[in-house]
């Protein structure tokens, strides 16, 4: 069941046939490429690296580097004017920039307050602080792309700045994992950043308290911005907020590192 977008009812099919791991699959098995490094992988774990996909990976990131991540919400019932149904509200972003290589970090927080469209906010405060060269390096683009044209069409002011400056400049994280450049057996057939993170630092987000995935922080948002809570409690949660928002961006900053030493090991 941890096979890399299998088909579930192949899978039902291969476990009806007496297989209860991957090393039960006989070879006869129709695999694609991906679920073949698994199945090779199951038997001594280790780790699959495609120095060549890596390395060009790392050719095409410029600096300075700016590791970005957003948390929306997307409530059936539209909040604002102009809005449809589940269409996404951004209500933070976490920033992470480094000048050079190996350089310091610095660090900006943007988690929007109050029961206004945050989305103007949101968006002027990209605008100050993305810059105008250097990579944006995200995880999964398409959602960070959808979210800020979802933006710009709303708010027009944004659109040359969006289509001009930052779509050009959009880098995926996601695309060295998703192509399997870099397969560590103990992702269990996940690309996500969530199990991503712990095979390549020491860090993950089990040590976070209140928010430790992005439907939480949805939710805990939502929850202490347009309802009654107490004021300690409220501030209670955005300081989860931000940290787990910091974190997505510091996970990106520490996969990066690593997969400079891979190339250069």
């Amino acid at each position: 069941f941890e096979f890399y977008r299998m088909l579930k009812k192949k899978v039902v099919e291969l476990y009806n046939d007496g297989c209860r791991t991957m090393k039960d699959v006989p070879e006869s098995t129709k695999l694609n490429d991906k679920q073949a490094i698994q199945k090779r992988l199951c038997f001594d774990g280790g780790v699959h690296i495609n120095e060549q996909g890596v390395d060009n990976f790392l050719r095409n990131l410029q600096y300075p580097i700016s590791y970005l991540d957003f948390e929306t919400i997307n409530p059936i019932l539209p909040k604002f004017n102009g809005m449809k149904a589940y269409q996404r509200i951004p209500f933070q972003f976490s920033l992470h920039i480094q000048e050079e290589k190996g350089g310091e970090l610095k660090h900006i927080s943007f988690l929007t307050d109050g029961t206004s469209d945050p989305r103007p906010k949101f968006m002027q405060a990209l605008k100050d602080n993305l810059g105008d060269k250097g990579s944006i390096l995200v995880y999964n683009q398409g959602f960070e792309k959808g979210v800020m044209n979802e933006c710009a069409t709303a708010f027009p002011e944004f659109r040359e700045w969006y289509d001009e400056n930052i779509l050009p400049r959009i880098k995926d994280l996601w695309d060295v994992f998703r192509n399997f450049d870099y397969y560590d057996s103990r992702q269990k057939g996940s690309c996500s950043i969530k199990y991503v993170l712990p095979v390549m630092s020491d860090l993950s987000y089990k040590d976070l308290e209140h928010v430790k995935k992005g439907d939480e922080a949805s939710y805990q948002w939502e929850r202490v911005t347009f309802n009654e809570v107490p004021e300690e409690e409220k501030q209670k949660i955005r300081d989860a907020l931000e940290k787990y928002c910091c974190l997505d961006t510091l996970a990106e900053v520490k996969i990066l590192d690593k997969l400079y030493e891979v190339v250069k090991d």
